[in-house]
């Protein structure tokens, strides 16, 4: 993720909304306040990566062509739980742990689904899973 410096009388994205496209590295975006921040898949690994950070501007640069003299103030990341099925999991481990974890990469998108089975279970259903 990154985050622009303060956009003074910008009239970008002025109705309050997250977004995101679906090309193939996906990306997400929305205001903070008066910053936009601005995420995407980046490099896999345990640690910061420069080049991740640079290809991120890069397409906010290239999707927002008003910000290509915009600071970027903040930049951050984290590790995505992958699975090795690539197929999300969730479930009771025991009386006290339901578990909803291994997104994939596609947390935005699957956790309101994945919050709702994880309710079910809790609430003593048996939610149909799939896979």
């Amino acid at each position: 993720m990154i985050a622009t410096e303060p956009l003074s009388g910008s009239n970008l994205l002025t109705n309050g909304r997250s977004y995101t496209e679906t090309r193939r590295m996906m990306r997400w975006f929305r205001k903070a306040g008066d910053r936009l921040l601005y995420g995407g898949r980046g490099a896999f690994g345990k640690t910061d990566s420069t080049s991740a950070f640079s290809a991120l501007h890069k397409a906010m640069v290239r999707q927002f062509p008003e910000l290509s003299n915009v600071a970027v103030t903040h930049k951050w990341s984290g590790l995505v739980a992958m699975t090795m099925d690539s197929i999300p999991h969730a479930g009771r481990l025991d009386e006290r742990v339901v578990y909803a974890v291994g997104y994939n990469g596609t947390s935005v998108a699957l956790a309101s689904t994945m919050g709702k089975h994880v309710a079910a279970i809790v609430a003593g259903e048996k939610p149909d899973l799939g896979l």
